[in-house]
């Protein structure tokens, strides 16, 4: 078998040489990622998303009315810790519709059991597509981009190159080092 290489972006690099805030931090990430073209009117990988504190305050005002945001502890499955993140919704959601720490997937889960579409779908994909592509977070980001069976596109759409799979985990581990340690036991609604 032959051995593939693969050049480690220099923006993750850059992360690792100094001490950074979240948004030096968040923007070396978005450089990781190339973008991927996705299909005109689809949104099926737009499900519940976390934001950090800084991605949200990116996402122009007028794109947060009428939604509910809730701080929500997501957790890493590879190093098994929690950390606090944003979730927008669509419409009111119940503080009781939450376990005590979840995953956006565990999210989409819950939402189709209780028959509640606005926790199985990003308020921010509307028409067939992103209102705040430009301003979306990180794990938006890794759809497509990476080459891991989670992420990648049911429709075959790709970004050139693809990202090996350690990328997007490194990625996101540095992410979640950004975010506030979840120290509650509930989650909250958040006024940002």
């Amino acid at each position: 078998m032959e051995a593939r290489y693969f050049r480690i972006p220099p923006a993750l690099v850059r992360i690792t040489e100094r001490e950074m805030t979240e948004a030096e931090v968040i923007l070396a990430l978005r450089e990781v990622f190339p973008p991927v073209s996705c299909r005109w009117g689809c949104t099926d990988c737009c499900g519940p998303v976390p934001f950090s504190r800084w991605e949200w305050t990116q996402v122009p005002p007028e794109k947060k009315n009428g939604l509910t945001v809730k701080m929500i502890p997501v957790h890493h499955p590879r190093h098994g810790f929690s950390a606090s993140a944003i979730i927008p919704f669509a419409g009111d959601v119940p503080q009781d519709a939450f376990l005590e720490c979840m995953t956006p997937g565990a999210v989409m889960r819950l939402g189709t059991k209780l028959k509640r579409p606005e926790l199985v779908t990003c308020p921010f994909a509307r028409e067939g597509r992103c209102t705040i592509h430009e301003h979306r977070p990180i794990l938006c980001r890794l759809y497509g981009a990476v080459d891991d069976p989670r992420v990648l596109c049911s429709y075959g759409v790709r970004a050139v190159p693809l990202l090996p799979a350690f990328i997007g985990q490194t990625a996101m581990a540095i992410w979640f080092q950004i975010l506030p340690a979840h120290k509650g036991k509930k989650n909250r609604e958040v006024r940002l």
